[in-house]
């Protein structure tokens, strides 16, 4: 039996740092507490849409959930089918757009402040 304690580890860090249970991870996700619980102790490996709305809840890119190897998604992500993928892709594709949005606000910020530094 294959373990898969590593995803279950950072989903726990995530958590940890996010100040939320598993409890509320199921209800944010609207997966089972008991299926959450079992991928956190190793005892099964996410499908790719539940991983994706792992990481959407904790506001990660899937990728963070994996390990070099990517195999560990089910076991083998090479088979993953194109949908499972896609999914995948898309959630990092959605986290890419926020850190940007972010990042324009930043540099508003940044050109603001420097305006009034220059009035001074």
């Amino acid at each position: 039996m294959k373990n898969y304690s590593h995803i279950g580890k950072k989903i726990i860090e995530v958590l940890a740092v996010c100040a939320m249970t598993q409890t509320e991870l199921a209800q944010i996700t609207g997966i089972q507490f008991s299926v959450i619980n079992r991928i956190i102790n190793g005892k099964t490996a996410p499908s790719a849409k539940t991983l994706g709305k792992i990481a959407k809840a904790l506001q990660q890119p899937v990728s963070y959930f994996t390990d070099a190897s990517i195999e560990n998604i089910n076991g083998h992500s090479v088979n993953n089918s194109v949908q499972e993928n896609q999914v995948i892709v898309n959630t990092d594709i959605e986290f890419l757009k926020k850190d940007v949005e972010l990042l324009k606000k930043e540099m508003e910020n940044l050109r603001l402040t420097i305006e009034l530094i220059k009035k001074q």
